[in-house]
């Protein structure tokens, strides 16, 4: 049988989650807003990237009738407009000492290698550096 003590600590333990819950609700839910709003805000950047990458990738210079002027216009824009993103996991990856400065090191998003997705590394010109490429492979799994 319960006695009044036992009653008493429950119903003020009852009411202090009631407490609680009123008082962090909004706090959660907030937060719950926030990570919605910046999944949002990355999905709409990432749709922004694929159309701008595209108009690039889908050039067919051999069977269309782009100019050279006009294929190179859309490159220049390209560059100017680069893919835009946001990274919640940014790193400094490969490079060697070069007297004062670093050299031959690349910054990578890391947020889709690290939630164990497959990673393809495209490397141009090397210069002998292999240590970006290295890293990825070693450390990753990375297909170069």
């Amino acid at each position: 049988m319960l006695s009044v003590k036992h009653v008493t600590i429950g119903i003020l333990l009852i009411s202090l989650l009631a407490i609680f819950n009123y008082i962090l609700k909004p706090y959660i839910q907030n937060g719950i807003n926030e990570k919605i709003k910046t999944q949002q805000i990355m999905d709409n950047f990432r749709i922004k990237d694929v159309s701008l990458a595209a108009a690039v990738l889908d050039l067919d210079l051999e069977q269309s009738k782009v100019t050279e002027k006009d294929a190179m216009l859309t490159f220049y824009k390209l560059i100017a407009f680069t893919a835009q993103g946001v990274c919640r996991t940014m790193k400094r990856i490969g490079g060697k000492w070069k007297g004062r400065a670093v050299d031959g090191d690349k910054f990578i998003c890391m947020d889709r290698i690290m939630s164990g997705s497959p990673c393809n590394v495209y490397s141009f010109g090397l210069g002998g550096d292999w240590t970006f490429e290295d890293y990825l492979d070693g450390q990753y799994g990375c297909s170069i």
